[in-house]
């Protein structure tokens, strides 16, 4: 019997290490040991050979766990949206501060309330505005 190591953990068999996703050859008889069958019952182990795996979320029905991909698939294009939508902002914050003269840079940085001094050139302004 062939396994191999579902968790996220490192687990020790036979005397050997054994990383997560690895797999390793158990002789004739090993497989039932009760610290091995243990293991395959928890989801540790799983048969390497098996088409179906053993693992902790194998009591939740199959609609189930088909409706918490579908929600996890949505909530990352999502949460990919919102990161695609705010770098796009940022980038037009970014090119109309380039485009400011010293005046409009001092009159937006006095709203955001960034310290600034009338030493400061337009180039140093724009340096505080586009990182704060």
């Amino acid at each position: 019997m062939r396994i191999v190591n579902s968790s996220r953990k490192v687990i020790g068999i036979q005397g050997k290490t054994l990383l997560p996703g690895e797999k390793l050859t158990l002789k004739q008889g090993e497989e039932q040991h009760p610290m091995i069958q243990f293991y395959l019952k928890q989801g540790i182990l799983s048969d390497a050979d098996s088409e179906r795996k053993i693992s902790f979320d194998s009591n939740i029905h199959q609609a189930e766990r088909e409706k918490i991909e579908k929600e996890a698939i949505e909530r990352y294009k999502k949460e990919q949206a919102e990161y695609q939508e705010a770098k796009e902002k940022k980038e037009a914050e970014r090119k109309a501060i380039q485009g400011m003269k010293k005046k409009e840079l001092l009159k937006k940085a006095v709203e955001m309330g960034i310290e600034c001094k009338d030493s400061d050139t337009e180039e140093i302004l724009k340096e505080k505005l586009i990182w704060c």
